[in-house]
C-alpha cells in the first residue's frame, strides 16, 4: 500500500512539473496575436477591405478563413493582396477583394461574419468579426 502511494505522489509531481513548464513556455512567447478589420464594408461588388495582424512570429505567413452567412469556412487567401506574412515587427496588412463573396450573396446586410486568422497547418491564432452595410 505505501509503495502505491509514493508511486501516486511521484507521478503527481512530475504531472505538475510538466504541466508548470508548459505554462511558462507559453508566457515567454509574449501577447497574444491579434487581427483586424475596417469595417462596415460597402455592399458593393468591388468592395474591399484591409485586414491587419500583430502579435505574430516575424516572417510568419498566415491563412485566413471567411464564415459566410450559410455557416461555410472558406480560404480567402485567393483574394488578398499581398498575402499575409509577418514582418520583422511581427505585423502584417492585407486587403481583402470582398465583393465576390457580396456579388454571389454570401453576406447579408447588417450582419457580422467572422474571419479567423490560421498557421499554415489551418490551427487557429486569431480571430475578429466584419459586417457589411449599404
Amino acid at each position: 500500500m505505501k509503495s502505491i502511494l509514493t508511486i501516486w505522489v511521484m507521478a503527481s509531481l512530475v504531472f505538475m512539473g510538466c504541466a508548470q513548464l508548459a505554462g511558462n513556455e507559453s508566457k515567454a512567447e509574449g501577447p497574444a496575436p491579434t487581427v483586424e478589420v475596417i469595417s462596415p464594408v460597402k455592399m458593393d461588388k468591388k468592395a474591399t477591405t484591409t485586414i491587419k495582424g500583430q502579435g505574430f512570429k516575424p516572417g510568419q505567413e498566415v491563412n485566413l478563413l471567411f464564415t459566410a452567412k450559410d455557416g461555410i469556412e472558406s480560404d480567402i487567401g485567393y483574394a488578398l493582396e499581398p498575402a499575409p506574412k509577418a514582418d520583422e515587427s511581427g505585423t502584417w496588412s492585407t486587403t481583402w477583394k470582398c465583393g465576390g463573396f457580396i456579388a454571389r450573396k454570401l453576406v447579408m446586410e447588417g450582419k457580422s461574419y467572422k474571419i479567423a486568422v490560421t498557421d499554415g497547418d489551418y490551427n487557429p491564432i486569431a480571430h475578429t468579426f466584419v459586417s457589411f452595410s449599404k
